[in-house]
């Protein structure tokens, strides 16, 4: 699928496509594009989980290329959480080039965030640098942009696994909710 129907190298997964296009009119309301231009030093920052990384990740560049938000005044960033891969390198490197602050934080044993699976000829790639948090949730480690995820360090390298608790739990688990905010 390219990237908002224009076919310039640029490819982006076209599910996750097809829900950012529905969700960004809901984001960017007239009124919000007006409070973002009075607020051009504001840095915004875009995160999900999951599907919702992608899709946070396809809705900032969107909003980038429709100025939106300013690449540089207003300092975008992106953090997403168990994120499986949105676009093909082309759009990684345009993403990559526009949105300096983008990190992926994966647990180990996350099989979601090696999805769509690399086969072959799969064009998916990650966005930016990956933090690697162990599978006990205690400890995490960091590891630059790699755009061809072949990376050297030890540290980097990850286990999938089928136990969906892997992508489900990105904090401690037993964290009580309650209702009340006082």
């Amino acid at each position: 699928m390219s990237y908002n129907g224009v076919d310039n190298g640029i490819k982006v997964v076209n599910y996750f496509n097809k829900v950012a296009m529905e969700m960004k009119d809901i984001i960017f309301t007239p009124e919000i594009l007006k409070d973002i231009k009075s607020h051009s030093d504001y840095q915004f920052i875009f995160t999900g989980h999951s599907l919702g990384a992608s899709v946070a990740a396809i809705i900032l560049y969107d909003a980038i290329n429709r100025n939106y938000i300013n690449k540089d005044s207003n300092n975008p960033a992106l953090i997403g959480f168990g994120m499986p891969r949105a676009g093909n390198e082309d759009w990684v490197v345009d993403f990559n080039n526009k949105v300096k602050n983008v990190l992926r934080v994966v647990r180990d044993g996350d099989i979601v965030t090696s999805l769509p699976y690399l086969p072959i000829n799969n064009p998916y790639r990650h966005l930016g640098g990956l933090i690697l948090v162990n599978k006990e949730l205690t400890s995490m480690y960091y590891c630059p942009k790699d755009i061809g995820e072949d990376y050297s360090d030890e540290e980097c390298k990850r286990s999938i696994s089928a136990n969906i608790k892997y992508h489900t739990y990105y904090f401690n688990p037993d964290v009580k909710f309650s209702n009340r905010c006082d």
